[in-house]
């Protein structure tokens, strides 16, 4: 993928180069449905 490619943008069989895990995987760190809304 291109540096700069939004996140959305990623084709959904894409996985992380250096864990991975797939893209479902991942999880904002702010906002809505973030690890952050959830107190983590």
């Amino acid at each position: 993928m291109p540096k700069g490619t939004r996140f959305e943008d990623l084709p959904d069989e894409w996985k992380c180069p250096i864990c991975g895990a797939s893209k479902k995987m991942f999880r904002p760190l702010a906002g809505p449905g973030s690890v952050a809304a959830e107190g983590a």
